[in-house]
């Protein structure tokens, strides 16, 4: 946990003890784990926000990809209905006059 070994810890954790002593040490522990508690927090809000503008962006990237392959590629066919009148006008013979 955070690099420290446990006789690290309990060294820490004795210190503390000595330092606040045994009266003001649970009341400073909890403080300590409300400031962790809103650390995490933050750190979760800006990683959703950050995970969100990605998201924005791989969906920008892929639509821009999309027209790019649209302008490469040119115009998508006609219509059966269009291509069939097309069809029909092209077998009629021209009128005489």
């Amino acid at each position: 946990m955070f690099g420290f070994s446990s006789g690290e810890l309990f060294i820490i954790g004795l210190l503390a003890l000595v330092v606040i002593g045994p009266k003001d040490l649970p009341r400073v522990l909890r403080e300590l784990g409300k400031f962790t508690a809103k650390g995490r927090a933050m750190a979760r809000t800006f990683r959703a926000g950050f995970d969100d503008m990605m998201r924005e962006a791989e969906v920008d990237e892929i639509r821009s990809m999309g027209s790019l392959e649209h302008m490469m590629t040119g115009p998508k066919p006609a219509e059966p209905v269009v291509q069939a009148a097309a069809l029909d006008t092209l077998a009629t013979p021209p009128h005489e006059h």
